[in-house]
């Protein structure tokens, strides 16, 4: 569900995004909240999930005045039950930018420049309830790295060395001139120093000492990040601040993490891991602890997460599916893979009428010889498994790496659905024997539709078209000894004729040239009569997701 339809099918919320220029709102995400009772820790709270330069800027809901139009940061309210074309910023009507907008991507690059601060943070936990003094408290505190007296900001890749209150020179007047063209994440090094001073400036301190008992522990968090952005008409001498207030945001994130402090004692390391969410312009970040599983914190998830950014019930935060600037890869080999071959090819002929679905999300094209393995003639049905389990391993719902054909031969024989001698052969397998070899690799059922003739699937495109709108995963058809993978749909409403779009498996050539691929039809739109025979039986696997967060 994007941004759009979040804002329309959710009673209230905050909004997400930055002001452009004084007369545009840009809307980069939204977050689900009650509005009868808002305060600035809750306000603080949600905004520690964003990078920095980005906040918590207005409501929406089916009200036309906004609730809290007296908060200062909630300047914006948008009418949910209208046209999301305009909303009011301080009584002043102004265009509205919702992050699905193609140039919305374009008005960040064009505003800002985004940075990445790496630096180190320390837990300090100091426990006086052992004491009997009844004023006793539990302190966490989260310094270095914060501190305004104690940190600089090194630009390795630009010479330049950052403090704040310190301007940087008379002579650059804005951040883009500081940064000149800036389309890319700049990295930013934390220093952090003892100046022999203390953060109080030259006040002589007053100290009221009432000895007790106390559990105190300290807890080094390492390559701690920071993603900021910073609008390029930004005063250079204030820089080192905004950079400053990104650190400041992690601090608070990390005392989201749930179950850090136990019997008094900081138990868990915090690590923080970025999500690019469906329908955002941007990451948002989170904190897990390092000695919890995905599956232990299925609970934080679904009551935390996936309520405030109403993601529905897919494992949108697993950590396998955190954001990366490089993703590491099991193989180097899947590096050479397609991904979505499919994007690029001209839908424009498609008349009106028609309604098209695709595959959701991302998955890779696995075809003959791939893995130096020649499986011609009997490996397709084996690489269409392989897509669709690409697809599972993009989307969450598996973390281990591709099976070989080895491999899936092994688990259909420990099921107890072949027997050994296949292990190693050159035996073709079926649809059916997808469906149980993908279910007990990823825990994902499917459905089976069985066909007596190929000229029926005709009649499933509906069938079809709501399976790709609602479960959005690759289709495996197997009839004869040929097996093909769907990975779209386009259903004419009034007359009931249906385009397939197939991703054929039975490709021998290298994944260097996508233009001869879609040329030659191996991934293409196809008619179903040229297709599959009609004096064949098929089957088809629908894989189904798993309700999990």
């Amino acid at each position: 569900m994007d941004c759009f339809l979040r804002l329309q099918t959710t009673p209230t919320g905050f909004l997400v995004g930055v002001v452009i220029d004084e007369d545009k709102l840009l809307i980069t995400g939204c977050l689900k909240a009650h509005l009868g009772d808002i305060t600035s820790s809750t306000i603080e709270r949600l905004e520690s999930f964003l990078p920095s330069g980005f906040g918590i800027v207005g409501t929406f809901g089916e009200d036309i005045a906004p609730p809290c139009s007296d908060h200062p940061h909630l300047i914006a309210h948008i009418q949910t039950d209208q046209q999301l074309s305009s909303g009011w910023i301080k009584s002043n009507q102004v265009k509205v930018v919702i992050c699905e907008d193609t140039s919305a991507e374009n008005m960040i690059t064009n505003h800002f420049v985004s940075f990445r601060l790496k630096s180190s943070m320390t837990i300090h936990q100091i426990d006086c309830s052992v004491s009997d003094k009844p004023s006793a408290t539990k302190v966490v505190r989260i310094r270095k790295g914060i501190s305004k007296k104690r940190s600089i900001f090194h630009l390795p890749d630009h010479r330049l060395l950052l403090k704040p209150n310190k301007p940087t020179s008379a002579k650059l007047k804005s951040v883009g001139e500081l940064l000149p063209g800036g389309d890319h994440v700049t990295d930013v090094e934390v220093v952090v120093y003892d100046d022999g001073g203390d953060d109080s400036g030259n006040i002589a301190p007053h100290i009221n000492c009432h000895p007790a008992q106390h559990l105190s522990t300290s807890l080094p968090i390492t390559n701690v990040e920071a993603l900021c952005f910073v609008p390029r008409s930004l005063q250079s001498t204030d820089l080192a601040e905004r950079l400053q207030c990104s650190l400041r945001r992690v601090k608070s994130n990390i005392l989201t993490c749930p179950e850090l402090i136990s019997s008094s004692v900081v138990v868990a390391v915090p690590q923080l891991y970025e999500f690019l969410l469906p329908g955002w312009l941007h990451q948002v970040r989170v904190c897990y602890p390092a000695n919890q599983t995905d599956a232990q914190l299925c609970h934080h998830r679904r009551e935390v997460l996936h309520e405030i950014f109403m993601q529905s019930l897919i494992p949108t935060f697993h950590r396998n599916l955190a954001f990366t600037r490089q993703p590491p890869h099991d193989d180097p080999a899947e590096d050479t893979k397609i991904v979505c071959p499919h994007l690029g090819l001209d839908e424009s002929t498609f008349s009106h009428g028609y309604q098209v679905a695709h595959v959701q999300g991302k998955y890779k094209y696995y075809h003959y010889m791939h893995d130096g393995i020649d499986d011609t003639n009997w490996g397709c049905a084996y690489r269409s498994l392989q897509t669709i389990i690409s697809w599972a391993k993009f989307h969450g719902y598996c973390s281990k790496p591709v099976p070989t054909h080895k491999q899936i031969q092994e688990i259909l024989v420990r099921i107890g659905d072949k027997p050994k001698r296949l292990i190693g052969s050159s035996s073709w397998i079926g649809s059916v024997e997808v469906q149980r070899a993908l279910e007990e690799y990823t825990g994902m059922s499917s459905r089976i539709i069985s066909l007596t003739s190929g000229s029926e699937i005709v009649e499933r495109g509906r069938e079809l078209l709501i399976h790709f709108r609602t479960e959005g995963t690759p289709i495996m058809i197997g009839g004869g000894v040929k097996a093909h993978t769907i990975v779209g749909v386009a259903f004419d409403e009034i007359t009931g004729a249906t385009q397939f779009l197939v991703l054929d498996p039975h490709y021998e050539g290298s994944d260097d040239n996508l233009q001869v691929i879609h040329k030659k039809g191996w991934c293409n739109w196809k008619d179903a009569n040229r297709m599959w025979k009609k004096k064949t039986f098929y089957n088809l696997c629908l894989p189904l997701r798993c309700n999990q967060v």
